[in-house]
């Protein structure tokens, strides 16, 4: 009931011994192909992982990872497990749910009685009807979705118990029992996955994306911690979750071996090379490095220019960091569009 073809993107675990969870398994494989084709024939850019425009991200059969490919035969037991990001975004044009609205949604959340974790997936049931908010709204949720869960865990929380009526009596706080460090890690990843659980139901219906970057993942929003920011890449993809507009202001750990990876160093390179007149200034860098592996990266004084030329190679590990200004605004909203998707 809770898999929504309409905004299917999120984490997904299903045992293929049961038939139930096969049929969700086949049902959303099914749904993969048919993105796969429909981003084809319109010409868009391949956002997946390794160049297959697959939307399947993160793929594992009984903790074995594996890359999925459109001839990949489903078994018929193990416990199957991936990400699925499918990049829909809503037209420029479209009109965002309204305040009002929106405000009785999050209440009706709030006031609920359901575990958070459930709430998020009868926001998913809900956003078939053709949700499109704003990031503000996004972040409101996101914050009121973070009290939820760490009220008991990500049980019940009720509105009407913030707000004391006037003329009651105050009552003694109880005391509550001190969680261990266990306890605490294991409550603070539960957290983590329930708020990344409602962003993927959010992501790819925020109307005003561009500004994702800005509310959502820089200092101070809800995933602008350096964690959290690579969890939501791992799960939506980089090239989904990157903004070229403000590519200058975030430092790269990219594995050239992977498509998305090359893609936004190809991004970054282009827009490095255009804006200092077709040429690669060092002085444009920082904290530049490369090599085969972390642990062998070595300091890389001059970026070869080829690299802008005719993209960077398929192997390696490259960090860099542009430093710069808003620079070309019009070349770097060109390419969001080639390369990120971006209408």
């Amino acid at each position: 009931d809770f898999v929504v073809p309409e905004n299917p993107t999120g984490r997904y675990s299903m045992n293929l011994a049961a038939p139930a969870e096969r049929l969700v398994a086949e049902h959303l494989l099914l749904l993969n192909a048919w993105e796969v084709n429909l981003m084809k024939s319109r010409r868009m850019p391949d956002v997946s992982v390794t160049g297959n425009y697959q939307c399947l991200r993160n793929e594992t059969l009984d903790a074995y990872p594996f890359s999925y490919q459109p001839d990949w035969i489903l078994p018929t037991f193990g416990t199957l497990r991936f990400d699925l990001a499918v990049p829909k975004r809503p037209p420029k044009s479209t009109k965002a749910i309204s305040e009002a609205a929106w405000q009785d949604l999050t209440v009706a959340l709030q006031r609920s009685e359901l575990p958070a974790a459930l709430r998020v997936l009868c926001l998913r049931r809900a956003s078939a009807a053709g949700l499109v908010i704003t990031c503000r709204q996004a972040v409101a949720a996101l914050q009121l979705m973070r009290s939820a869960a760490a009220d008991q865990g990500g049980g019940v929380i009720d509105s009407r118990q913030a707000t004391p009526r006037s003329g009651s009596r105050k009552k003694r706080k109880k005391s509550k029992p001190k969680k261990s460090r266990g306890e605490s890690a294991a409550a603070s990843v539960l957290h983590s996955a329930v708020e990344l659980s409602l962003l993927s139901v959010l992501f790819f219906r925020i109307r005003d994306y561009w500004l994702a970057d800005q509310t959502l993942f820089s200092k101070g929003g809800p995933f602008g911690a350096p964690d959290k920011l690579r969890m939501c890449e791992a799960a939506f993809g980089r090239l989904n979750v990157a903004s070229p507009p403000q590519i200058h202001m975030r430092s790269f750990a990219l594995d050239l071996a992977l498509h998305e990876d090359r893609q936004l160093c190809r991004l970054l390179l282009t827009v490095a090379y255009r804006e200092a007149g077709k040429c690669l200034d060092p002085k444009c860098f920082k904290d530049c490095t490369y090599g085969p592996s972390r642990r062998e990266l070595r300091k890389m004084k001059i970026i070869p220019e080829w690299w802008a030329q005719v993209g960077p190679p398929q192997h390696g590990i490259f960090t860099v960091q542009y430093v710069s200004d808003d620079g070309n605004v019009g070349l770097r909203k060109r390419l969001a569009r080639e390369i990120c998707g971006w209408a």
